[in-house]
This record gives structure tokens, sequence and C-alpha cells, in this order.
């Protein structure tokens, strides 16, 4: 059972990492023992859960939606995503080349359906989530989850305050999102619980449930839209959201899990 300790936002999980030790990481995600080891050892609750999420992504995205040009990008992005999310709350490091895959796939869905700040935010998870823990490795794995002390709140808030409002214009004057308001706070939410994921904090999924919960109404605004192509995504975040759960109440990133 991993260590619980405080920690200041600042903490930097890359020190000490050697090009060597990258270099190492990067080639390990094109072994297939890489994706076996990222799907196994997770606790049979996730697994029935996992299978579940598959067979409701794919039956709706072939079954419920029209064929459409976002059709497989929407499959297949959340497929993606759906098994990288289940892997993270079993503690184990998929994510990667897989997540880049994933967040480049929504990331499309997002520009073509107006939802601008989304395709930020995926972007933002592409460098930092993603690309963060292929040059961690099994650094990031290993590491022990954190509780926020009150410096690391009061900076994630002005963060946050100041994140908003960039994105908020970025999406009105800019882009001209037709959903600046709702976008703009649910990518706000979706890259600070990237950021405390990265570094371990276990406030990343209070975060997450947040951003969850607006990235369903997000993508229901977007269907009512007039975008069939976006329920696939609609129900992957309903997914998400009862993945957060699960992850606060039966995984390693729960409040409950002490040393």
């Amino acid at each position: 059972m991993q260590q619980v300790s405080k920690s200041h936002f600042s903490d930097n999980i890359f020190s000490d990492l050697s090009w060597k030790e990258i270099k190492a990481n990067f080639k390990e995600v094109f072994s297939p023992q890489f994706y076996v080891r990222g799907i196994s050892g997770w606790s049979k609750t996730y697994y029935v859960f996992w299978v579940f999420g598959l067979v409701v992504l794919t039956y709706t995205g072939f079954f419920m939606t029209p064929f459409n040009p976002l059709s497989i990008p929407s499959w297949l992005g959340s497929i993606i995503g759906f098994t990288c999310v289940c892997a993270i709350s079993n503690s184990s490091r998929l994510q990667g080349l897989a997540g880049l895959i994933s967040a480049t796939l929504i990331a499309l869905v997002s520009i073509a359906t107006g939802n601008y700040a989304n395709a930020f935010m995926q972007f933002v998870y592409g460098i930092t989530l993603d690309v963060g823990s292929l040059m961690l490795g099994d650094r990031w794995t290993a590491r022990e989850t954190h509780n926020m002390d009150k410096f690391g709140y009061m900076m994630l808030s002005i963060g946050g305050v100041l994140l908003w409002i960039f994105l908020l214009l970025m999406d009105m004057y800019v882009f001209r999102s037709p959903r600046a308001l709702i976008d703009s706070f649910e990518a706000t939410m979706g890259v600070m619980a990237g950021m405390l994921l990265l570094f371990r904090y276990k406030l990343a999924y209070i975060g997450f449930t947040f951003s969850g919960i607006f990235s369903i109404v997000l993508w229901g605004i977007t269907l009512k839209s007039g975008h069939p192509d976006s329920l696939v995504l609609f129900f992957n975040y309903i997914l998400y959201l009862m993945n957060d759960g699960l992850a606060l109440t039966i995984s390693s990133w729960s409040y409950k899990k002490k040393k």
C-alpha cells in the first residue's frame, strides 16, 4: 500500500531523471509486454467495469450513432482513453503513447464540434500527463501519493482562475466557440486535475469528478446542438465519472488508503 504524505505543489517528480532512463522508458512503450503489464493486476471490480465500458462504448459507437467522419475517432479515442483511466486508477502505467493517441483523436472531434478549450485540454494532457509519464516510466507508479498543503491549495486556486480566464477569452474572441462558458470551465477543471495526477496528488480525482460532471454537460449540449457523433463521448465521460467514484473509494488514490 502506498504511503500518503503532505507535499508542496512545486515538488519535482522529475529530479535526478537521466537521459538514459528517459530513452529506455520511451522504448518500452513499443513493446507488447508493456501493454500486457498495463492491464494486469487490476482488481476484479475494475475488470468487470472495464468490460462493461467497452461494451457500452462499442454499442453506442456502432449501433446508436449514424456513421460519419467523426464516428471512428470518437469511438477509438473513447475506447483507448477509458482503458487508460482504468489502468491509472489501478496504479498501472498504460498512458503514454496510448494516451497521446486518445487525446489526439478526441481533440479532433472537439475542434470539429466547436469545443476548442476541450481540444486545448487534450493537448495539455498529451504534453504533460502522457509525455510526462513516458519520461518517468515506473518512477510514476512507484511514487507515493500525496495530500496537498495550504501553499499548494493557494497556488492551485490562483492558477485555476487565471487558466479559466485565458480559456474563456480564447473561446469567446479567438475561436468564437458556441459553448464558451461551459467549454472553458470544463477544460480548466480537466487541466488542473491532469497536472495533479502527474504529480501524484490524491486531490486529482476530486478534480476529475468535477471535470467529469461538466464534461457530461458539455457533450450533452454538443449532442443537442446537432452533433450525433458526440453521443459516444457523452457516454465516455459518464464512464469516466463512474471511474472517478471507484478511484475515490477502492483504489490507492482513495483518501481512505493510508499507511
